[in-house]
């Protein structure tokens, strides 16, 4: 028997305000495995060191947000030897758009909240691009960790 849930992808706003969206584009920019087989032989370890960056761009007047994702693996969490890297474009349509951004001196700002959710759906879609691209090469075995989107967006803040 099939069990049906109620699910709603849709980010809510700390006023509980649904958003609606969709996600128009998903698309690899580039991908670059550098290590090989003879490299594979040196790296016993299978605990990847992932470094993760993000650009978010608003287009008010198509209600489009852009989140390119840049993905570097590393041998190890030290980040001794670079494997590869991976860059992902997604692209979100949200529903009056201009009535959730936040206005700051002369630019727009999205809501943390509302980039997070973004942020985690283009990182989700970037781990599996990189699963199904990386198969059979140095990369197969490493899989993005499942991150906290809202730490990573606070964290880049700080720099």
């Amino acid at each position: 028997m099939i069990q049906k849930t109620q699910h709603n992808p849709e980010p809510v706003s700390p006023k509980g305000v649904s958003i609606p969206l969709k996600l128009e584009a998903v698309k690899i920019i580039s991908i670059n495995i550098i290590g090989n087989e003879i490299m594979s032989k040196k790296i016993i370890s299978k605990k990847f060191g992932f470094e993760l960056g993000f650009k978010s761009n608003i287009i008010q007047s198509k209600s489009l947000i852009a989140i390119f994702t840049n993905v570097k693996v590393y041998s190890d969490k030290e980040a001794k030897i670079l494997l590869g890297e991976i860059k992902t474009f997604n692209l979100f349509r949200i529903k009056n758009l201009s009535k959730f951004l936040i206005k700051e001196e002369n630019k727009f700002k999205i809501p943390e909240f509302l980039l997070a959710s973004l942020l985690g759906i283009s990182i989700s879609n970037t781990r599996g691009i990189l699963v199904a691209k990386a198969s059979g090469t140095i990369l197969e075995n490493a899989i993005i960790p499942v991150l906290n989107p809202t730490a990573i967006i606070r964290n880049s803040k700080v720099k």
